[in-house]
């Protein structure tokens, strides 16, 4: 009968856990969304930064 009881508080415990885990994500969800945009955006900006074209490099030079 103890098993069955430690097993059931355990099991409560962790639908515990996972609904509040879910209230915190409805919660905050748009700081999220906005977090993860910046995110992308950095990403974004220092990929085009790292990749520009060879040509720029050399388009003062007079042959």
């Amino acid at each position: 009968m103890k098993k069955f009881f430690c097993g059931v508080v355990k099991f409560f415990t962790i639908l515990t856990i996972l609904a509040a885990l879910a209230y915190t994500v409805v919660l905050y969800w748009d700081k999220i969304v906005d977090f993860v945009d910046r995110v992308k955006g950095l990403l974004a900006e220092k990929k085009l930064c790292c990749c520009h074209d060879e040509t720029d490099d050399y388009a003062d030079w007079d042959e």
